[in-house]
Order: structure tokens, then C-alpha cells, then sequence
């Protein structure tokens, strides 16, 4: 859920990009400035929206499982 595993889990993700140019100091800052994206943070979504965007996401799994040596 984040290159650096600092995110544990899909509702953490979707919560990070809700609130990462707010001052919950929660989230580090990003290590350069061309990391910074506007086009997340400060989206005010409430904890029922994150939810609603976190059940919503689950849908979308088919169930597969790769695997190293998955053949069709």
C-alpha cells in the first residue's frame, strides 16, 4: 500500500490521501518536493466516506492469488 510500508492497509491508503497536506501530523513529509501531488490531501472526506471508498475497493478483487509459478 506505499512504496516505504508505512501504510498497513487500503483504509490507511485512502485515509493518507484524504489527509496528507492537512496538519493531523500523521503522515512524514515527502523526502523531495517532486513527490508532492495535488491532486491528493486536504480532501475532507469523513471517516463514513473512507469507509464507503474502502467497501467500494473491495469489490474490484477478482479472488486471484498469484503465485511464482501460477501457468494458465
Amino acid at each position: 500500500y506505499g512504496h516505504n510500508n508505512k501504510i498497513a492497509n487500503i483504509r490507511e491508503k485512502v485515509a493518507f490521501h484524504n489527509e496528507r497536506d492537512t496538519e493531523t501530523g500523521r503522515w512524514d513529509v515527502p523526502e523531495v518536493n517532486s513527490n508532492l501531488d495535488n491532486r491528493v490531501g486536504k480532501l475532507g472526506l469523513t471517516d463514513a466516506e473512507i469507509d464507503a471508498i474502502v467497501a467500494f475497493l473491495a469489490t474490484l478483487t477478482d479472488g486471484h492469488t498469484a503465485t511464482a509459478n501460477h501457468k494458465r
